[in-house]
Protein backbone atom coordinates (compact mmCIF):
# COMPACT_ATOMS: atom_id res chain seq x y z
CA UNK A 1 0.00 0.00 0.00
CA UNK A 2 1.22 3.52 -0.82
CA UNK A 3 2.86 4.87 2.33
CA UNK A 4 1.05 8.18 1.84
CA UNK A 5 -2.28 6.37 2.34
CA UNK A 6 -1.93 6.07 6.10
CA UNK A 7 -2.68 8.50 8.85
CA UNK A 8 -2.52 8.28 12.63
CA UNK A 9 -4.76 9.81 15.29
CA UNK A 10 -4.17 9.92 19.04
CA UNK A 11 -7.53 10.25 20.81
CA UNK A 12 -8.19 13.22 23.07
CA UNK A 13 -10.99 13.64 25.58
CA UNK A 14 -13.51 14.82 22.96
CA UNK A 15 -12.94 12.00 20.46
CA UNK A 16 -16.34 10.29 20.77
CA UNK A 17 -18.43 12.98 19.09
CA UNK A 18 -16.27 13.24 15.97
CA UNK A 19 -12.84 12.59 14.50
CA UNK A 20 -10.94 14.92 12.18
CA UNK A 21 -9.19 13.49 9.10
CA UNK A 22 -5.79 15.24 8.70
CA UNK A 23 -5.84 17.80 5.88
CA UNK A 24 -2.58 16.54 4.41
CA UNK A 25 -3.95 13.01 4.16
CA UNK A 26 -7.11 14.25 2.44
CA UNK A 27 -4.89 16.11 -0.02
CA UNK A 28 -2.73 13.02 -0.60
CA UNK A 29 -5.68 10.89 -1.66
CA UNK A 30 -6.80 13.60 -4.06
CA UNK A 31 -10.32 14.12 -2.73
CA UNK A 32 -11.23 10.43 -3.11
CA UNK A 33 -13.06 10.34 0.22
CA UNK A 34 -16.83 10.28 -0.25
CA UNK A 35 -19.51 11.43 2.19
CA UNK A 36 -19.78 7.87 3.53
CA UNK A 37 -16.82 5.60 4.31
CA UNK A 38 -16.32 2.11 5.70
CA UNK A 39 -14.03 1.34 8.64
CA UNK A 40 -12.84 -2.25 8.97
CA UNK A 41 -11.30 -3.34 12.26
CA UNK A 42 -8.91 -6.27 12.76
CA UNK A 43 -11.74 -8.59 13.75
CA UNK A 44 -13.28 -8.20 10.30
CA UNK A 45 -16.25 -6.12 11.45
CA UNK A 46 -17.12 -3.20 9.14
CA UNK A 47 -18.82 0.07 10.14
CA UNK A 48 -20.44 2.72 7.92
CA UNK A 49 -19.41 6.24 8.91
CA UNK A 50 -20.72 9.52 7.54
CA UNK A 51 -18.16 12.18 6.61
CA UNK A 52 -19.02 15.87 6.88
CA UNK A 53 -17.08 19.02 6.08
CA UNK A 54 -16.73 21.90 8.52
CA UNK A 55 -14.35 24.82 8.17
CA UNK A 56 -12.44 23.04 5.38
CA UNK A 57 -11.96 19.96 7.57
CA UNK A 58 -13.30 16.45 6.98
CA UNK A 59 -14.95 14.93 10.07
CA UNK A 60 -16.09 11.41 10.91
CA UNK A 61 -19.45 11.85 12.60
CA UNK A 62 -22.59 9.70 12.30
CA UNK A 63 -21.57 6.10 12.95
CA UNK A 64 -18.23 7.05 14.52
CA UNK A 65 -19.58 6.94 18.09
CA UNK A 66 -20.90 3.41 17.51
CA UNK A 67 -17.43 2.35 16.30
CA UNK A 68 -15.77 4.00 19.31
CA UNK A 69 -18.16 2.28 21.72
CA UNK A 70 -17.83 -1.11 20.04
CA UNK A 71 -14.06 -1.10 20.48
CA UNK A 72 -14.13 0.61 23.87
CA UNK A 73 -11.90 3.41 22.65
CA UNK A 74 -10.48 5.66 25.32
CA UNK A 75 -8.45 8.83 25.66
CA UNK A 76 -4.83 8.07 24.86
CA UNK A 77 -5.60 5.25 22.42
CA UNK A 78 -3.89 5.59 19.05
CA UNK A 79 -5.49 4.60 15.75
CA UNK A 80 -3.67 3.89 12.49
CA UNK A 81 -5.92 4.25 9.44
CA UNK A 82 -4.87 2.51 6.22
CA UNK A 83 -6.72 3.63 3.08
CA UNK A 84 -7.37 0.83 0.59
CA UNK A 85 -9.34 2.91 -1.90
CA UNK A 86 -13.03 3.33 -2.67
CA UNK A 87 -13.59 5.06 0.70
CA UNK A 88 -12.53 1.92 2.62
CA UNK A 89 -10.19 2.12 5.63
CA UNK A 90 -8.58 -0.60 7.72
CA UNK A 91 -8.02 0.45 11.33
CA UNK A 92 -5.43 -0.70 13.86
CA UNK A 93 -6.09 0.27 17.48
CA UNK A 94 -3.29 0.71 20.03
CA UNK A 95 -3.76 1.21 23.75
CA UNK A 96 -1.64 3.70 25.75
CA UNK A 97 0.61 0.73 26.60
CA UNK A 98 1.74 1.04 22.92
CA UNK A 99 0.59 -2.50 22.06
CA UNK A 100 -2.29 -3.21 19.72
CA UNK A 101 -5.50 -3.63 21.70
CA UNK A 102 -7.11 -7.02 22.00
CA UNK A 103 -10.36 -7.00 20.12
CA UNK A 104 -12.91 -9.77 20.17
CA UNK A 105 -12.48 -13.47 20.72
CA UNK A 106 -12.65 -15.62 17.61
CA UNK A 107 -13.66 -19.28 17.32
CA UNK A 108 -10.41 -21.22 17.05
CA UNK A 109 -11.59 -24.79 17.15
CA UNK A 110 -9.69 -25.42 13.91
CA UNK A 111 -6.35 -24.55 15.49
CA UNK A 112 -4.35 -27.65 16.41
CA UNK A 113 -4.15 -27.04 20.15
CA UNK A 114 -5.14 -30.36 21.69
CA UNK A 115 -4.74 -29.46 25.35
CA UNK A 116 -7.68 -28.94 27.70
CA UNK A 117 -10.12 -26.44 26.21
CA UNK A 118 -12.42 -23.99 27.91
CA UNK A 119 -15.30 -21.76 26.85
CA UNK A 120 -14.50 -18.21 27.87
CA UNK A 121 -16.93 -15.42 28.64
CA UNK A 122 -14.34 -13.36 30.48
CA UNK A 123 -14.87 -9.65 29.77
CA UNK A 124 -11.19 -9.28 28.88
CA UNK A 125 -11.69 -11.65 25.94
CA UNK A 126 -15.25 -10.74 24.95
CA UNK A 127 -14.72 -7.12 24.01
CA UNK A 128 -15.74 -5.37 21.82
CA UNK A 129 -19.41 -4.80 21.21
CA UNK A 130 -22.46 -6.01 23.10
CA UNK A 131 -23.75 -7.69 19.94
CA UNK A 132 -20.83 -10.12 20.20
CA UNK A 133 -20.72 -10.47 23.98
CA UNK A 134 -22.44 -13.85 23.97
CA UNK A 135 -20.28 -15.50 21.30
CA UNK A 136 -18.39 -18.33 22.94
CA UNK A 137 -14.86 -19.01 21.89
CA UNK A 138 -13.04 -22.24 22.60
CA UNK A 139 -9.39 -21.83 23.50
CA UNK A 140 -6.75 -24.04 25.02
CA UNK A 141 -5.67 -23.20 28.57
CA UNK A 142 -2.07 -22.81 27.43
CA UNK A 143 -3.18 -19.99 25.16
CA UNK A 144 -5.21 -17.92 27.62
CA UNK A 145 -2.32 -15.75 28.83
CA UNK A 146 -1.19 -14.95 25.29
CA UNK A 147 -4.52 -15.27 23.48
CA UNK A 148 -3.79 -12.33 21.19
CA UNK A 149 -0.42 -13.70 20.06
CA UNK A 150 -1.57 -17.25 19.41
CA UNK A 151 -4.88 -16.60 17.73
CA UNK A 152 -4.41 -13.51 15.62
CA UNK A 153 -2.61 -13.40 12.25
CA UNK A 154 0.99 -12.37 11.81
CA UNK A 155 -0.08 -8.90 10.67
CA UNK A 156 -1.56 -8.21 14.10
CA UNK A 157 1.64 -8.44 16.12
CA UNK A 158 2.27 -4.74 16.42
CA UNK A 159 3.55 -2.08 18.77
CA UNK A 160 4.15 1.66 18.50
CA UNK A 161 6.89 3.94 19.79
CA UNK A 162 7.02 7.72 20.02
CA UNK A 163 10.54 9.12 19.90
CA UNK A 164 11.12 10.98 23.18
CA UNK A 165 14.32 12.72 24.29
CA UNK A 166 14.12 11.22 27.78
CA UNK A 167 14.52 7.74 26.29
CA UNK A 168 17.75 8.44 24.39
CA UNK A 169 15.97 7.09 21.29
CA UNK A 170 18.89 7.79 18.95
CA UNK A 171 21.06 5.21 20.71
CA UNK A 172 18.58 2.46 21.62
CA UNK A 173 14.90 1.61 21.65
CA UNK A 174 13.06 -0.28 24.38
CA UNK A 175 10.53 -2.87 23.22
CA UNK A 176 7.26 -2.61 25.24
CA UNK A 177 7.06 -5.30 27.92
CA UNK A 178 3.49 -6.15 26.99
CA UNK A 179 4.55 -6.86 23.41
CA UNK A 180 7.35 -9.11 24.66
CA UNK A 181 4.76 -10.94 26.77
CA UNK A 182 2.40 -11.22 23.80
CA UNK A 183 5.04 -13.00 21.75
CA UNK A 184 5.90 -15.27 24.64
CA UNK A 185 9.34 -13.68 25.01
CA UNK A 186 10.33 -15.22 21.69
CA UNK A 187 12.38 -12.35 20.29
CA UNK A 188 15.78 -13.52 18.97
CA UNK A 189 19.14 -11.88 19.65
CA UNK A 190 19.12 -10.22 16.23
CA UNK A 191 16.15 -8.88 14.29
CA UNK A 192 15.66 -7.28 10.90
CA UNK A 193 13.81 -4.01 10.37
CA UNK A 194 12.25 -3.43 6.95
CA UNK A 195 11.13 0.03 5.84
CA UNK A 196 8.42 0.67 3.19
CA UNK A 197 10.89 0.83 0.27
CA UNK A 198 12.11 -2.68 1.10
CA UNK A 199 15.48 -1.73 2.58
CA UNK A 200 16.41 -3.77 5.67
CA UNK A 201 18.58 -3.18 8.74
CA UNK A 202 19.98 -5.76 11.17
CA UNK A 203 19.56 -4.84 14.84
CA UNK A 204 20.93 -6.62 17.92
CA UNK A 205 18.56 -7.21 20.85
CA UNK A 206 19.99 -6.81 24.35
CA UNK A 207 18.53 -7.12 27.86
CA UNK A 208 18.82 -4.06 30.10
CA UNK A 209 17.20 -3.74 33.54
CA UNK A 210 14.67 -6.49 32.88
CA UNK A 211 13.72 -5.02 29.49
CA UNK A 212 14.56 -5.90 25.90
CA UNK A 213 16.10 -3.10 23.83
CA UNK A 214 17.14 -2.64 20.23
CA UNK A 215 20.83 -1.88 20.66
CA UNK A 216 23.68 -2.36 18.20
CA UNK A 217 22.47 -1.24 14.76
CA UNK A 218 19.59 0.88 16.04
CA UNK A 219 21.71 4.07 16.13
CA UNK A 220 22.51 3.58 12.45
CA UNK A 221 18.82 3.13 11.64
CA UNK A 222 17.82 6.23 13.66
CA UNK A 223 20.54 8.26 11.96
CA UNK A 224 19.73 6.95 8.49
CA UNK A 225 16.15 8.15 8.78
CA UNK A 226 17.00 11.26 10.79
CA UNK A 227 14.54 10.35 13.55
CA UNK A 228 13.44 13.33 15.60
CA UNK A 229 11.69 13.84 18.91
CA UNK A 230 7.97 13.32 18.40
CA UNK A 231 8.33 10.98 15.43
CA UNK A 232 6.01 8.00 15.64
CA UNK A 233 6.93 4.46 14.52
CA UNK A 234 4.65 1.43 14.01
CA UNK A 235 6.42 -1.95 14.26
CA UNK A 236 4.72 -5.05 12.84
CA UNK A 237 6.34 -8.38 13.75
CA UNK A 238 5.93 -11.13 11.17
CA UNK A 239 7.97 -13.68 13.11
CA UNK A 240 11.28 -15.12 11.95
CA UNK A 241 13.17 -12.14 13.42
CA UNK A 242 11.50 -9.69 11.05
CA UNK A 243 9.72 -6.37 11.73
CA UNK A 244 8.14 -4.02 9.21
CA UNK A 245 8.41 -0.37 10.24
CA UNK A 246 6.19 2.55 9.23
CA UNK A 247 7.33 6.05 10.20
CA UNK A 248 5.20 9.14 10.85
CA UNK A 249 6.25 12.70 11.63
CA UNK A 250 4.96 14.53 14.77
CA UNK A 251 1.82 15.57 12.86
CA UNK A 252 1.12 11.82 12.31
CA UNK A 253 1.75 12.22 8.55
CA UNK A 254 3.73 9.38 6.92
CA UNK A 255 7.40 10.28 6.68
CA UNK A 256 9.02 10.26 3.24
CA UNK A 257 12.56 10.37 4.58
CA UNK A 258 15.16 8.41 2.65
CA UNK A 259 18.30 6.69 3.97
CA UNK A 260 21.12 9.22 4.24
CA UNK A 261 24.04 6.81 4.67
CA UNK A 262 25.33 5.16 1.52
CA UNK A 263 23.76 5.51 -1.89
CA UNK A 264 21.06 2.86 -2.14
CA UNK A 265 17.52 2.98 -3.41
CA UNK A 266 15.97 5.44 -3.88
CA UNK A 267 19.28 7.37 -4.29
CA UNK A 268 17.94 10.78 -3.32
CA UNK A 269 17.12 12.81 -0.21
CA UNK A 270 14.12 15.08 0.25
CA UNK A 271 13.51 17.67 3.00
CA UNK A 272 12.11 16.29 6.25
CA UNK A 273 8.40 16.83 5.64
CA UNK A 274 8.27 16.76 1.83
CA UNK A 275 6.02 14.05 0.40
CA UNK A 276 6.24 13.30 -3.32
CA UNK A 277 3.02 12.23 -5.02
CA UNK A 278 3.06 9.20 -7.32
CA UNK A 279 3.77 11.19 -10.49
CA UNK A 280 6.52 13.25 -8.85
CA UNK A 281 8.13 10.16 -7.35
CA UNK A 282 8.13 8.37 -10.71
CA UNK A 283 9.69 11.36 -12.51
CA UNK A 284 12.30 11.91 -9.78
CA UNK A 285 13.33 8.25 -9.67
CA UNK A 286 13.64 8.11 -13.47
CA UNK A 287 15.81 11.24 -13.46
CA UNK A 288 17.98 10.01 -10.58
CA UNK A 289 18.64 6.75 -12.43
CA UNK A 290 19.48 8.69 -15.60
CA UNK A 291 21.91 10.95 -13.72
CA UNK A 292 23.68 7.94 -12.18
CA UNK A 293 25.51 9.95 -9.53
CA UNK A 294 27.68 8.15 -6.93
CA UNK A 295 26.19 10.58 -4.38
CA UNK A 296 22.66 11.20 -3.22
CA UNK A 297 20.66 13.72 -5.24
CA UNK A 298 19.00 16.45 -3.18
CA UNK A 299 15.37 17.01 -4.26
CA UNK A 300 13.56 20.32 -3.73
CA UNK A 301 10.00 21.15 -4.76
CA UNK A 302 10.13 24.90 -5.40
CA UNK A 303 7.96 26.93 -3.03
CA UNK A 304 7.09 30.62 -3.11
CA UNK A 305 9.87 31.43 -0.62
CA UNK A 306 12.40 29.76 -2.92
CA UNK A 307 11.70 31.82 -6.02
CA UNK A 308 9.83 35.05 -5.25
CA UNK A 309 11.15 38.24 -3.65
CA UNK A 310 14.54 39.83 -3.24
CA UNK A 311 15.36 37.61 -0.26
CA UNK A 312 14.35 34.31 -1.86
CA UNK A 313 16.59 31.41 -0.94
CA UNK A 314 16.69 27.61 -0.72
CA UNK A 315 17.89 25.37 2.10
CA UNK A 316 19.38 21.88 2.16
CA UNK A 317 17.96 19.59 4.83
CA UNK A 318 20.26 18.67 7.72
CA UNK A 319 20.53 15.04 6.60
CA UNK A 320 21.99 16.08 3.26
CA UNK A 321 24.11 18.92 4.66
CA UNK A 322 25.75 16.71 7.30
CA UNK A 323 26.79 14.20 4.67
CA UNK A 324 27.83 16.41 1.75
CA UNK A 325 28.22 20.07 2.76
CA UNK A 326 30.90 19.99 5.46
CA UNK A 327 33.74 21.41 3.36
CA UNK A 328 33.67 24.83 4.98
CA UNK A 329 32.94 26.53 1.65
CA UNK A 330 31.19 29.89 1.69
CA UNK A 331 30.06 29.73 -1.95
CA UNK A 332 28.68 27.13 -4.32
CA UNK A 333 28.83 27.03 -8.12
CA UNK A 334 25.54 26.16 -9.79
CA UNK A 335 25.28 24.73 -13.30
CA UNK A 336 22.32 23.90 -15.53
CA UNK A 337 22.64 20.99 -17.99
CA UNK A 338 21.15 23.07 -20.86
CA UNK A 339 22.98 26.29 -20.09
CA UNK A 340 26.68 27.08 -20.37
CA UNK A 341 26.47 29.81 -17.72
CA UNK A 342 27.75 29.35 -14.16
CA UNK A 343 26.11 30.95 -11.13
CA UNK A 344 27.92 31.65 -7.85
CA UNK A 345 25.65 31.44 -4.80
CA UNK A 346 26.56 32.37 -1.24
CA UNK A 347 26.15 29.70 1.45
CA UNK A 348 24.60 30.93 4.67
CA UNK A 349 24.95 28.61 7.67
CA UNK A 350 22.66 29.09 10.65
CA UNK A 351 21.89 26.44 13.28
CA UNK A 352 23.30 23.76 11.01
CA UNK A 353 21.05 24.87 8.16
CA UNK A 354 22.82 25.47 4.85
CA UNK A 355 21.01 28.02 2.70
CA UNK A 356 21.82 29.43 -0.73
CA UNK A 357 21.21 33.17 -0.62
CA UNK A 358 22.74 35.79 -2.89
CA UNK A 359 23.26 34.32 -6.35
CA UNK A 360 20.41 31.82 -6.04
CA UNK A 361 17.89 34.47 -7.10
CA UNK A 362 19.75 35.03 -10.35
CA UNK A 363 19.75 31.30 -11.05
CA UNK A 364 15.97 31.24 -10.46
CA UNK A 365 15.41 34.17 -12.79
CA UNK A 366 17.68 33.02 -15.61
CA UNK A 367 16.17 29.52 -15.65
CA UNK A 368 12.55 30.72 -15.22
CA UNK A 369 11.96 28.50 -12.19
CA UNK A 370 8.30 28.31 -11.12
CA UNK A 371 6.43 27.21 -7.98
CA UNK A 372 5.98 23.44 -8.09
CA UNK A 373 8.98 22.78 -10.33
CA UNK A 374 11.27 20.08 -8.95
CA UNK A 375 15.00 20.82 -8.62
CA UNK A 376 17.47 17.94 -8.39
CA UNK A 377 20.88 19.01 -7.04
CA UNK A 378 23.71 16.80 -8.29
CA UNK A 379 26.99 17.11 -6.40
CA UNK A 380 30.02 17.16 -8.70
CA UNK A 381 33.46 15.67 -7.99
CA UNK A 382 35.30 18.96 -8.22
CA UNK A 383 37.70 20.76 -5.89
CA UNK A 384 35.34 23.73 -5.65
CA UNK A 385 31.85 22.93 -4.34
CA UNK A 386 29.74 22.62 -7.49
CA UNK A 387 26.26 21.30 -8.26
CA UNK A 388 24.35 20.69 -11.46
CA UNK A 389 20.69 21.60 -10.96
CA UNK A 390 18.29 19.50 -13.05
CA UNK A 391 14.75 20.89 -13.31
CA UNK A 392 11.56 18.87 -13.77
CA UNK A 393 8.75 21.30 -14.70
CA UNK A 394 5.59 21.09 -12.62
CA UNK A 395 3.44 20.30 -15.66
CA UNK A 396 5.36 17.07 -16.28
CA UNK A 397 4.12 15.73 -12.95
CA UNK A 398 0.41 16.38 -13.43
Amino acid sequence: MDKRRFFVVMLDKDFKSRLIIPKKFAKNVGGQISDRIKLKARDGETYDIEVSKEHNELLLQSGWEAFANAYELGQGDTLVFGYSGDSHFEVQIFSPSTCEKELSCFPITSIPCVQESITSHDSHLQSPGSERMNKACTICTDCVANHYWHHMGNKDRCFIKVMMSVSNFKEKLTIPKRFVTNVGGQIPEEVQLEVPNGKTYNIKIAREHDALVMGSGWANFASAYDLKQGDFLVFTYSGKSHFKVRMFDPRFVPSSRSPMHGVSEPGYIVPRFTVLNDQQKHKVEDKVRAIGSPYHIFVLIAQTSNIIGKSCSMAFCSAYAKKYLQRGSDTMSLLHPQNSKKWEAEIEINNNRHKLGQGWRQFVSDNKLKVGDICLFQLMETKKLTMIVHIIPKQECT
